[in-house]
């Protein structure tokens, strides 16, 4: 559209830079059984 007037050179990778964080999750067995999904949890049947 038009030249930028701030970035005008290529990337340099210099330093350190944030990495996304370590993510300690699990399943939560209790919506495994349909007694254990919170109230008005959508549904899906096949007749």
């Amino acid at each position: 559209m038009f030249p930028s007037q701030y970035a005008t050179n290529c990337w340099q990778q210099t330093g350190y830079y944030e990495t996304a964080p370590t993510r300690d999750w699990a399943f939560d067995t209790n919506f495994a059984n349909v007694f254990g999904l919170p109230p008005l949890t959508p549904t899906v049947t096949f007749p």
